[in-house]
Parts: C-alpha cells; structure tokens; sequence
C-alpha cells in the first residue's frame, strides 16, 4: 500500500509546524524586548533611540503573524491533500475549521473575559482533540506500512498529547470558574507544568512528522 498524497501531505504539515516555530519564537522576542523597554516605550518616554526597538518590535509581531497565517494555509493544504490517502484527517479539516471560528468568536467577545476565556478552553479542547487524530492518522499509516519505529514515536506522543490535553483544559477552565486566591495558585502550578509538557509535545511532535514524512517518502518511491 502507497500513500502518494499523504506524502505531500505530511512533507506540508511539517513545513507548517517549523514555520509556526519560528512565528512563535519571534513573537516570544518582542514580548521580551516590550518587558525589557517597557517604560521606555511609553507614549510618554518614547525618545529616538528607542524609536529603532519600536520598529524592530512592530516588526516581529507583523512578521509573526504574516507567518503564522501561511503555516495556517500550508497546512490546511497538507489536512487535506493527506485525507485523500487517510479518512483520519478529514476529520481533522473539520476541528481545525471549528477551531479557527471558536478562535474568531473569541475575539468579539474579548470585551467579556469570562466568555472570550471560555471560547478561548473550548478551542483549547479542539485543538487538543485535533492534535491526537493527526496522531492517530499517522499511526494507522504506520500500521499500514508495518513500521514499528513511527509506530511506537506515535503512541509516545498520543500520551503526551494526552497529558498535555488534559492539564491545559483543567488550567483553562480553572481561570474561569475559579478564580479565587487558591483558584489562582493552582492555576499557576498548572500553567506552569503545561509549558513544560509542551515544550516536550512539540519536540516529540516535530520528530513524528519527520520520521512520518520520511517513511511515507521511501514508501513511495520504493
């Protein structure tokens, strides 16, 4: 069995995931370079010399979300050219889609914390949902191909994710109907690990892509 599609598919959806890298990494810059200059920056002190770190700022937040909107292309583009090999991801076209508009809802009730922070934990269990059926999608594939290696990466992150998943929705709804002083603290403890399990889902993410892409690749031009 080949899996022509899915190839460019995959090849897609982890050419997105570098790019979404690197929106993130420029956006995390600017919010440290703000922190640093933030009294500098004020309407009130902004002088010439720090006009220059104004713009350098401005830039990577433009710059973060011009690419983040191209990986958001690119990789609806690999959902979809990999659904023709793999009914999994259609399913996965459907959350993302689900996602992007809970996200939009999100920001026109931004004015309301408690309803732009719920729709902000809803999109959270979207995505969370989203990120086990391209999991599961690869996994079926590997199943397919008999490649235990992708196999046994794939079910190490599904456990992550799982994990990952599973804090960020209890963090998320706690701020909401919680938010008392112990609320708060544990929150806090909460957000905190979630980082941690992220940074690690990302990177375990990342390496199933690549070695989902590679045996897919070899696949087909076998």
């Amino acid at each position: 069995m080949k899996f022509p599609n899915a190839a460019k598919g995959i090849s897609k959806i982890f050419t997105a995931e570098i790019l979404q890298l690197i929106g993130t990494l420029a956006t995390g810059i600017a919010v440290v370079l703000t922190a640093i200059f933030s009294n500098e920056l004020s309407a009130d002190n902004l002088n010439p010399g720090m006009t220059v770190w104004a713009i350098i700022i401005l830039a990577l937040m433009a710059g973060a979300a011009v690419v983040g909107i191209i990986a958001l292309i690119i990789k609806i583009i690999g959902f979809i050219q990999t659904a023709r090999d793999e009914s999994f991801f259609r399913g996965v076209i459907y959350l993302t889609v689900i996602a992007i508009l809970i996200c939009f809802v999100a920001g026109a009730f931004s004015w309301n914390p408690f309803w732009s922070g719920f729709a902000n934990a809803v999109a959270d269990v979207v995505t969370f949902i989203t990120s086990l059926m391209v999991v599961l999608g690869i996994s079926r594939m590997a199943i397919a191909l008999k490649d235990d290696g992708v196999l046994k990466s794939s079910g190490t992150l599904f456990k992550v994710i799982l994990g990952v998943g599973i804090l960020s929705v209890l963090t998320s709804f706690f701020s909401i109907f919680i938010p008392s002083a112990a609320g708060y603290y544990f929150t806090v403890v909460l957000g905190c690990m979630t980082i941690v399990l992220s940074l690690v889902r990302y990177i375990l993410y990342l390496i199933v892509l690549s070695k989902a892409k590679k045996m897919l690749k070899s696949n087909v031009t076998e």
